[in-house]
């Protein structure tokens, strides 16, 4: 019987976190001109995390909350064309092409010729659309979702509003605070994809931290071509 399947996007489908390295790169050059030091980092943290429950995951928010780092710890005494090369990082991260991780390309039929599936992100949505339509993935996915935060109650929503029974529900992702944990705490089964340097490991989450209830619905593997056969594994034979 075909199963639903979440997945999401950035650094389990493309490659997303060599971009924001290389804009924390600029952004602790320009703290070192501005005289900051490595305090600047966890101020940066701090001030990102609040601007993505507005603004969403993406390099809008990485900006805005640079630019309020920087004011914060005294760059508002140096000319404004000083933090240009954020909005250069920014300019070319937009229009940077989307490079797919090993195996989605070939991967991504296969499921979807077995399965439903649904995108499920985190970000703005006119940043997340854009690169679902350059990244050639379209014809494999029925409904894509954006979303601010990923939580017990989102989740729970979009199984409802898509008439998927949680038992019958895959997510499949790089964070286990974003993907893993709030999928199965709605009752959904999960599959951990971990990305080297990502999201949870900038959030103090290595992949290997804490256990994780309902140990016996998720899986961890190493790559994205491993997906389907750990999907069968969790929920049983589905074809």
């Amino acid at each position: 019987m075909p199963i639903t399947i979440g997945i999401d996007f950035d650094d389990t489908l493309w490659h997303t976190t060599p971009h924001f390295e290389r804009g924390r790169a600029i952004l602790a050059a320009l703290f070192e001109q501005a005289g900051a030091g490595g305090s600047a980092a966890g101020l940066m943290e701090s001030i990102e995390e609040r601007r993505i429950r507005i603004y969403g995951y993406g390099y809008a928010s990485f900006v805005l909350a640079a630019i309020e780092a920087l004011l914060a710890t005294g760059a508002r005494r140096h000319p404004l064309a000083e933090i240009e090369p954020l909005f250069a990082w920014a300019r070319e991260t937009a229009e940077a092409p989307v490079e797919l991780l090993d195996g989605v390309r070939e991967t991504l039929p296969r499921l979807a010729g077995r399965h439903r599936l649904i995108g499920i992100t985190r970000g703005s949505i006119p940043t997340q659309v854009d690169l679902f339509l350059r990244s050639g993935l379209g014809e494999y996915f029925g409904e894509i979702e954006v979303l601010g935060r990923k939580t017990v109650g989102r989740y729970e929503s979009i199984l409802r509003r898509h008439r998927v029974a949680a038992d019958r529900f895959v997510m499949v992702g790089d964070s286990l605070a974003a993907d893993i944990e709030p999928a199965l705490a709605a009752r959904a089964f999960a599959v951990h994809i971990p990305y080297g340097g990502g999201w949870d490991e900038e959030r103090g989450r290595p992949a290997g931290a804490g256990a994780i209830a309902g140990r016996d619905r998720w899986a961890r593997v190493g790559s994205f071509a491993e997906l389907p056969e750990a999907i069968e594994r969790l929920v049983g034979p589905t074809g």
